[in-house]
């Protein structure tokens, strides 16, 4: 869980800082997996995170002097017996984006696209490297259309799906579908409401999975630190909400437990979320020593540093710091409280 991320979100950085931070902290493959499986799935372990692998994010189509670019936030690949199968891929919103289903429909057909253009890239080459025979020329006589765009019958591209997760302070407002961008007709009476329905038979509704961060019900879905990082970004606005969560509740207990399958950069961020969460621990710390005194305050640092899984020495170093303390006073205070 990443304390700093929850509170730039909620304090209102920038949204290009802000979407940085939400990439790093979800490039993790077992919270992206967690997210889905939490935020989509209802807590149902479909998506397996060592079949995960993170791809790039940029989709590019260039044709006749016009191109069209999407960057997409996290995708991920998930493959099964070295094939790959689906491809999962992540929108941060902190603002409603009216646009939405079209964005997100746009991006989907760039990445159908990208995989129709490597597939038909790589027959073309496959083609020009056999020997021609005549069986090969009698099959390519009966299927014109596989000649002409390299694209054969049997080849087949993997589904695209789309997760917008929603950061904002303000209800999301929004269309959620193609249809509630759409505008049928001027009537709603008489035949032109025949006619809008029929015509709206034709165009595809297209849904977007949305994922609202300040309204999740069931953050026990969630298998890893994301359960009680919603659970405070939920109680963002209500310090005392907050302080009391973090008081009081066991799923706070060490989040490096959750972080173990990084690839290649797990002890930087299991360092990371235990620092996040030092920081959040001496907050509300001194929060309660400004109300309760200098000794509550120790004792609320001490208390909710120990329950956050920070390591004994690191709370004295602190306490020893924030407090101005004699170390032998230091120790009884930790015996007392630890």
């Amino acid at each position: 869980m990443n304390i700093e991320l929850m509170l730039s979100t909620a304090e209102g950085d920038n949204m290009g800082k802000k979407d940085e931070k939400l990439r790093n902290f979800l490039e993790d493959e077992t919270l992206y997996a967690d997210l889905w499986n939490g935020g989509v799935f209802d807590g149902r372990q479909v998506i397996h995170v060592d079949e995960l692998e993170e791809t790039n994010p940029i989709l590019l189509k260039a044709n006749e002097g016009q191109s069209a670019e999407r960057i997409r936030d996290v995708v991920m690949k998930e493959s099964r017996n070295g094939l790959k199968f689906v491809v999962w891929a992540l929108e941060n919103q902190d603002k409603v984006d009216y646009r939405m289903p079209a964005r997100v429909m746009l991006s989907e057909a760039l990445e159908y696209d990208r995989q129709i253009r490597k597939i038909s890239n790589y027959n073309k080459k496959q083609a020009k490297e056999q020997v021609a025979t005549s069986e090969n020329a009698e099959k390519i006589s009966r299927n014109e259309g596989q000649f002409l765009y390299h694209y054969h019958k049997e080849d087949k591209i993997c589904p695209v799906v789309t997760l917008v997760l929603y950061w904002g302070n303000k209800e999301w407002d929004g269309p959620k579908t193609l249809h509630e961008m759409m505008k049928f007709d001027d009537d709603n009476s008489g035949e032109d409401a025949g006619i809008k329905e029929e015509i709206k038979k034709l165009v595809p509704e297209m849904p977007i999975h949305f994922l609202d961060a300040s309204n999740i019900k069931n953050t026990e879905d969630f298998k890893t630190a994301l359960g009680p990082f919603f659970e405070l970004y939920k109680r963002r606005n209500d310090k005392e909400s907050f302080i009391q969560y973090l008081k009081n509740d066991e799923v706070l207990i060490d989040a490096k437990k959750t972080v173990d399958k990084q690839k290649g950069k797990g002890e930087n961020y299991k360092c990371k979320a235990l620092e996040d969460y030092y920081n959040e621990a001496k907050s509300v710390g001194k929060s309660e020593g400004i109300k309760e005194g200098i000794k509550e305050g120790i004792k609320g640092t001490i208390r909710t540093c120990k329950k956050l899984g920070i390591d004994i020495d690191k709370v004295k170093n602190e306490i020893l710091k924030e407090y101005k303390l004699e170390e032998n006073v230091a120790n009884e205070y930790l015996k007392l409280y630890w």
